[in-house]
């Protein structure tokens, strides 16, 4: 690994456009309705709404960052796993889509605890990929 950190987007710039194209349809869709937003009902649609926007306003924002010693995504939930505690690495990539379909990458500890991670860079992905030939040759070696 490097020694300063790469980052990049977690999720690539179509799939953006594509979160938002698709929550602005479905709120418009809703406005249409005989809604009473001020009732109960109307405030649970309006609860979902505020939740899809702040999904689609984290997937906007969200950066994955792999350092010397650790892999980082921002998200609703900022999520991180230690390199020297990672047992396993492996990446789940669609290359005829992965303009729209972010990589995920699925880390696992020893402790058996796992995240999943997205990233759409080509930098932060190439570096991702020498980690898990790494960690595959790792466990070969027992």
């Amino acid at each position: 690994m490097t020694a300063s950190a790469l980052s990049g987007p977690a999720f690539s710039r179509p799939f953006k456009v594509l979160a938002i194209a698709l929550s602005a349809a479905l709120i418009g869709w809703s406005l249409m309705l005989p809604i009473d937003f001020f009732s109960k009902s109307g405030l649970w649609v309006a609860s979902a709404h505020a939740l899809i926007v702040y999904t689609v306003w984290q997937i906007q924002i969200s950066v994955t960052t792999l350092s010397s010693d650790q892999i980082k995504q921002t998200w609703i939930w900022d999520k991180s796993m230690q390199l020297n505690d990672m047992a396993y690495l492996k990446i789940i990539h669609v290359p005829a889509l992965s303009w729209l379909i972010a990589p995920r990458v699925y880390a696992r500890t020893m402790m058996g605890k796992f995240a999943v991670f997205y990233t759409s860079s080509p930098e932060v992905l190439a570096a991702l990929y020498a980690l898990e030939a790494k960690l595959k040759a790792d466990r070969q070696a027992f």
